[in-house]
């Protein structure tokens, strides 16, 4: 994928301008990058991203993002940013960060030579269905995704809400909450992440599943088997070099 200096200085607006003030807004909107990268540039693209953070921390800036690297499914890096509201997107890079925008265009420009794809893709908390996070980030998540039968959307938030939610609690989950896709991909996708602490964990029941008895649990797949068109699990394992996160209190 061959990119402009016009491309990097785009991504680097981005970079400037999409990333959350997670600490002191609520996660109603989640924009996410999904990128695909050369697999002879891996290297490459996780040593630009580590650049970034540190001139990230350099400039003090103080916009936040993590990233993600797919466990399983295609081999993909996933950028998550959140916003309380779409007012605050795109409002503006920080004035502190304007004298390192030289460097933030050179590394976006290597970053952009390293990927062959990327997605952008936004989508809205169901309301009433965020665990937060209690104590430090989680190792993996588990990412469930859904297509929902149109007739059936509102009955399927209103059972995340009633059912799923209590059990991902009584289950001991640090995190979890459902989204709804509103740009980018089908408005009936759902996903859905739950915080997962080992990849042993998996050896046994998980979220909904630990949270009800054998017979709930069983009774809840069938409405919701009824209600999806497309079911599909992956594993994202947390990068913690590649993420730009607020500072410990």
């Amino acid at each position: 994928m061959t990119v402009s200096r016009k491309g990097a200085l785009r991504l680097t607006i981005l970079f400037a301008l999409a990333m959350l003030l997670s600490a002191q807004q609520e996660p109603n909107l989640r924009n996410l990058w999904v990128v695909h990268v050369k697999a002879e540039r891996l290297d490459d693209y996780r040593a630009a991203v580590k650049d970034i953070v540190a001139t990230n921390k350099q400039a003090g800036s103080e916009r936040y993002y993590s990233v993600w690297s797919s466990v399983s499914g295609p081999a993909t890096f996933v950028v998550v940013w959140y916003f309380s509201k779409w007012a605050d997107v795109y409002t503006g890079p920080e004035e502190k960060t304007k004298s390192f925008a030289a460097s933030f265009a050179n590394i976006a420009h290597r970053i952009l030579e390293c990927a062959s794809s990327r997605e952008d893709l936004w989508d809205q908390l169901v309301p009433g269905t965020l665990v937060p996070l209690t104590g430090e980030m989680p190792k993996f998540v588990r990412v469930a995704t859904i297509d929902v039968k149109p007739d059936k959307v509102d009955e399927f938030m209103a059972l995340t809400k009633s059912d799923v939610v209590p059990a991902i609690k009584k289950s001991g989950a640090r995190a979890y909450g459902m989204y709804r896709t509103v740009l980018g991909g089908p408005t009936v996708r759902f996903s859905s992440y739950l915080s997962v602490n080992a990849l042993a964990d998996m050896d046994g029941p998980l979220g909904v599943a630990k949270g009800m008895s054998e017979a709930e649990y069983k009774e809840f797949s069938k409405k919701t088997g009824a209600m999806g068109t497309i079911v599909q699990f992956n594993v994202y394992r947390f990068e913690s070099e590649m993420s730009y996160l607020p500072p410990p209190k």
